[in-house]
């Protein structure tokens, strides 16, 4: 973790940017190496599953070093006979130290069909005293929000639209 909203993972030794990252088949690749991380883009909720292949070769992804996919929940479906579902969910957290606050909201409208689900973040937070005193700098501000949304078409036919975004402002590092 590089500071409290960005994640730098690595795959055999390999940084962001020398390995292929997907999310949802998408190819990922960060706008600047040291603040772009595939991992700090997706609300934690909202991941279905993390696959890492090692390389140096995938019959599916072709030649590289390792690859690293995302994949994130699909849309909701209520059970049959149930009819339409609403849930949502608040959850909020602060730290004294740096005065962080998080805030997420989450929403799901289900049918037997089709459903949506969303999600929507804040974090905010200032620099912070290290056990010595010293100030780190960490200040940082981000909006996120992740939506997918389905349909069955058919028995065994599902269309599926996600979207992700993520804005950032005043970040340090230290």
């Amino acid at each position: 973790q590089r500071n409290a909203i960005v994640s730098d993972p690595r795959v055999r030794g390999l940084r962001n940017g020398q390995y292929l990252a997907t999310g949802e088949g998408a190819i990922f690749y960060p706008a600047r190496l040291d603040l772009d991380s595939p991992i700090s883009k997706f609300t934690p909720g909202a991941i279905r599953n993390v696959r890492v292949f090692r390389g140096p070769y995938t019959t599916m992804l072709g030649p590289g070093f390792a690859f690293l996919d995302i994949e994130t929940a699909d849309s909701p479906r209520a059970r049959t006979g149930c009819g339409t579902e609403v849930h949502g969910a608040t959850s909020g957290g602060y730290q004294t130290n740096g005065e962080r606050v998080n805030a997420l909201q989450t929403f799901s409208v289900a049918g037997e069909r089709g459903g949506v689900i969303g999600s929507y973040n804040v974090l905010t937070g200032n620099d912070y005293r290290a056990g010595d005193g010293t100030r780190i700098p960490a200040s940082h501000l981000a909006h996120n929000y992740n939506i997918s949304m389905g349909y069955d078409l058919g028995e065994t036919t599902t269309l599926e639209f996600k979207a992700m975004g993520s804005f950032l402002s005043n970040v340090e590092f230290p």
